[in-house]
């Protein structure tokens, strides 16, 4: 608790409307080299501009909190928060007081970061947005104050103002893209529309004939439902553009297997150039797509090249004009979703005169029944191999690699917090926010998404990052250099013993712990059945046994939480190079506690950083790290000493052995006998860890010369006592 002069020092503050003392008091050694702890800054005007001095910590209460990452073990990321009150004495901190000193350069979501030195150096605590600026005030107006709450990245794009799309059109409408359309229509509009809307900001949408069925074809996973064309045809009209030497119309199409009637108008486009009317159309004799180049009154100057399959597939389809100087080349392609080739004809044209196309028609005739058409565009860039990724909704792709793309597509920065390229395939893209795709990921891969501290900006943790590491920092219980006692909790909070899995338009897994402490046996033999169901967008359906496994793995962990390990860097027992440690942890990090006292479980404390929360006063820098077991990603290596060895299917103490026994009789009750060469092992009995050195005898019982209390647990094994390998090896998703 505070001290008298410290409250009264606090009041003064208060009344005199002064910022609280953010020295180095709590800056672990004195190493801060401005002789500040804390700093504040915002961005105003393309710079960093420091207000620490406008930051009040005061009446013995208040401070800089901040927290950031997962609030528990089994939460998504949750966007960072960082809470104070700024003085606002001279109205610097009112976006609309023409007056104050910060006016036109304060606002929405202006950045914001907090940093504490570590060495020379500084270690940023939070980076994020300012979304407003409340106004507080007291009745005398000598007390004046914002209570500022600046978020992550991850607020704004949980705020719904993330692209919401299918993987098609999120990737011909998003800033990332280099080459945007001129005019693009996905025709995803619903069932009941009567125009064809742009997703080009002032183009006009097209124009509907006929009674298409809007909604009604879900043939492509990379598009929501497009419309079957029915009696229908679609009419857009192109504005003014820079013409280059490439003019590309496409579109998605799918012809029914039955086929069309012969001749029927696919595409129809309209240019000023040399050969005005430029046609795709169907050729009934073998399901192929041509083109015809025509003059304004339908003479046909070139006729029948092409020749494509088309009916019964989907395709991408294109009618692609290209200059090459002296002429130009016409041609027409389709791709079939899934191949990365494409088939078609070119015809040359003896002019240079491509002309701006005018306008576009889709089923001119009126006659293309079932045919399904969407996503008609207008590029000047002949990409058309580069959609290939994308037709398929980008199935196959890495999870990792999603999240970086995606937060491309939502201009964010990212930064990769590992191999990105390490398994966990995605299924196709589905028409979401990028928030909840990013989700989707982290689900897939077992990953951590993050919010990084040093731009407002994400990065992504890959789950082999996680997977057999070295303490991060150690800290000593004995030593004192923890804030609070680690309090263990011993519940069934995230105990699933019975998991399925399932795929969005897929199949299922389930796979069940059927023994052990933590099975679905009745108790005393298990903990009871815990069952849940878990939809993951995995690219197989062979896929979901593994997701199954390994939340079964990480659900039935066989000892006590440690939700939150806490400490104090002001604290004189943090020394320099240990507040560096404990600035430098990172979301994902192993922490380990040592010198636990003799009434917990025997061992040290072993536990992942899934969050923080930070607290920043004029007396304390408080770090609470948000953990979970690291037990669990301890898995297996090929060829590893301790990682790569299999357990035993069951095995026994055969003959009672008292607490300084080095011999110990073992039977093997199920599977092959223990090896008697590659030795030496630990092994787990009845709670005791001993390592074995040597393995006699070819046949169940063998003899096991050992070394006992390895853990420090000394007591007598009975008949009976069951034998484990102490580190078997786990498989990692």
């Amino acid at each position: 608790m505070p001290s008298i002069a410290a409250r009264v020092a606090g009041w003064q503050r208060r009344l005199g409307g002064q910022a609280g003392p953010l020295g180095p008091v709590s800056a672990g050694s004195g190493e801060s080299p401005n002789g500040q702890f804390l700093q504040v800054e915002l961005l105003l005007g393309g710079t960093w501009v420091d207000i620490t001095s406008y930051v009040m910590v005061r009446d013995g209460s208040g401070s800089v909190d901040i927290s950031r990452g997962q609030p528990n073990e089994s939460a998504n990321t949750d966007p960072a928060r960082a809470t104070f009150q700024l003085n606002n004495r001279d109205g610097r901190f009112t976006p609309r007081n023409p007056a104050g000193p910060y006016y036109g350069l304060i606002g929405r979501n202006t950045p914001l970061r907090i940093s504490v030195p570590s060495g020379n150096d500084k270690s940023y605590r939070f980076q994020g947005e300012v979304a407003q600026w409340p106004q507080h005030w007291d009745t005398t107006g000598t007390d004046v104050w914002v209570e500022l709450e600046a978020s992550g990245i991850l607020r704004r794009l949980g705020q719904g103002t993330s692209p919401v799309s299918s993987a098609l059109k999120l990737s011909l409408t998003s800033d990332a893209d280099n080459h945007p359309p001129v005019v693009y229509w996905p025709c995803e509009d619903r069932q009941g529309a009567t125009s064809v809307a742009s997703a080009v900001a002032g183009v006009g949408p097209m124009a509907v004939a006929g009674s298409p069925t809007f909604g009604s074809s879900t043939a492509f996973v990379c598009s929501e439902a497009i419309p079957m064309m029915r009696d229908a045809s679609f009419t857009g009209t192109v504005p003014a553009y820079t013409v280059t030497d490439v003019t590309s119309v496409q579109w998605l199409m799918a012809v029914p297997q039955t086929g069309l009637a012969d001749g029927q108008s696919l595409m129809w486009v309209r240019t000023n150039g040399t050969v005005p009317i430029w046609e795709a159309y169907y050729d009934a004799a073998d399901g192929f797509m041509r083109m015809r180049g025509m003059t304004e009154a339908g003479v046909v100057l070139y006729s029948g090249f092409g020749g494509t399959p088309v009916q019964g597939l989907l395709v991408n389809c294109s009618i692609e004009l290209i200059n090459y100087g002296t002429d130009y080349d016409a041609s027409v392609w389709a791709q079939e979703v899934g191949s990365i080739g494409r088939g078609g004809a070119t015809v040359t044209v003896p002019s240079t005169n491509i002309g701006q196309v005018i306008s576009i028609v889709a089923g001119f005739d009126r006659g293309l029944g079932d045919t399904a058409i969407g996503h008609i565009r207008l590029l000047t860039t002949a990409d058309f191999y580069d959609i290939y990724y994308v037709l398929n909704a980008y199935a196959g792709e890495h999870a990792g690699e999603r999240v970086e793309r995606l937060c491309g597509i939502a201009g964010v920065p990212f930064e990769s917090g590992g191999d990105l390229t390490i398994r966990s395939w995605m299924g196709a893209q589905t028409a979401s926010g990028v928030r909840s795709l990013i989700d989707e990921c982290a689900e897939v891969d077992g990953g951590i998404l993050y919010e990084q501290t040093s731009a407002v900006g994400l990065g992504f943790r890959p789950r082999p990052t996680l997977e057999n590491q070295s303490p991060a920092v150690t800290l000593s219980y004995t030593g004192n250099q923890l804030a609070e006692i680690p309090t263990p909790v011993d519940d069934d909070q995230y105990t699933r013993n019975d998991i399925t899995t399932s795929r969005s338009g897929g199949s299922s897994a389930r796979v069940v712990q059927a023994d052990g402490p933590m099975s679905i046996l009745t108790p005393p033999a298990g903990a009871g059945r815990y069952d849940t169901a878990v939809t993951v967008n995995v690219q197989l359906d062979s896929d979901l046994l593994d997701q199954a496994g390994w939340r079964v793995h990480l659900g039935t962990v066989d000892e006590p939480r440690y939700p939150v390990i806490a400490v104090n860097l002001a604290h004189p027992s943090i020394t320099p190079s240990l507040r560096t440690q404990l600035l430098a942890v990172k979301q994902g990090d192993r922490i380990a506690v040592t010198g636990l006292p003799s009434w917990l479980p025997p061992g040290d404390l072993s536990q992942l950083v899934l969050g923080f929360k930070e607290r920043i006063t004029q007396f304390e820098h408080r770090i609470s790290f948000t953990c979970a077991p690291e037990s669990p990603y301890r898995v297996g290596v090929l060829e590893d000493a301790v990682l790569s060895r299999l357990d035993t299917a069951g095995s026994q103490i055969a003959v009672e052995a008292g607490p300084a026994a080095t011999s110990l009789q073992v039977s093997t009750i199920s599977g092959p006998v223990w090896t008697t060469t590659d030795v030496p092992f630990d092994v787990m009995i009845a709670g005791e860890q001993v390592t074995v050195t040597a393995v006699t005898g070819a046949s169940s019982p063998q003899t096991f010369t050992v070394t006992r209390s390895v853990n420090g647990v000394t007591k007598t094994q009975p008949v009976g006592a069951d034998v484990r390998l102490y580190q078997p090896t786990i498989l990692a998703l």
